[in-house]
């Protein structure tokens, strides 16, 4: 983390990484209570213990203990994100970038509690429909980043002229976040979370090249 410049931006940036450790902190706290009793059980009294952290704090930062859940799968986009940065400066092929993220992705959330997976897409959306889900300083959620992989793609000739990269973007982003949560609940039986989603991306992009193809 970086210091520099005037110190108005250097408080605003330190302000920013406290704020960044102490959700961390509770996403870590509430992680653990949440493998031993159960999400249910677990109070936002517990998790402030937990964490060490005061609840006029915990509720500075949040609402309810679901926005959490919410938290934890910013807190995996933001290595997604990093992931992705990392690929679009390299000689790319769109399908093995979209395929590589997605195995990225699927190694993260196979890490965690199937219920608790499908709970925090489920609140995902809901955070969307409250539009506050691009919070802390965030600018991009999945589907801006997978519009801006898609324009870099069609700049690079990799999509036809005349894709709509928006539109493919949030259809992509609807189906990776509703084929999350289907996994999740079991609806894909022994398919891996990245057959799943891969195959959802593959037919997002395939029919995204044949509509402009044609129109």
């Amino acid at each position: 983390m970086t210091t520099d410049g005037p110190p108005s931006r250097r408080r605003a940036t330190l302000k920013q990484a406290r704020s960044r450790e102490t959700r961390q902190a509770l996403v870590r706290a509430s992680l653990k209570l949440w493998s031993t009793q159960g999400f249910d059980e677990t109070t936002v009294d517990d998790i402030c213990s937990k964490a060490g952290v005061s609840k006029g704090l915990f509720y500075f930062y949040f609402e309810r203990k679901e926005d959490l859940l919410v938290e934890m799968g910013w807190q995996g986009f933001d290595a997604w994100v990093n992931a992705a940065e990392a690929l679009l400066v390299t000689d790319y092929e769109l399908d093995d970038l979209l395929h590589t993220l997605v195995h990225h992705a699927a190694r993260r959330v196979e890490r965690n509690d199937r219920a608790l997976v499908a709970r925090s897409v489920i609140e995902t959306y809901r955070a969307w429909s409250r539009a506050t889900s691009l919070h802390d300083g965030r600018t991009e959620g999945v589907p801006e980043l997978l519009q801006r992989i898609f324009d870099d793609a069609l700049k690079r000739g990799q999509l036809p002229k005349g894709c709509d990269t928006s539109l493919l973007a949030s259809v992509s982003a609807t189906l990776f976040l509703d084929g999350v949560r289907r996994w999740a609940t079991g609806q894909y039986g022994r398919s891996s979370l990245a057959d799943v989603l891969i195959a959802r991306l593959d037919a997002a992009t395939t029919g995204a090249r044949a509509a402009a193809s044609t129109g």
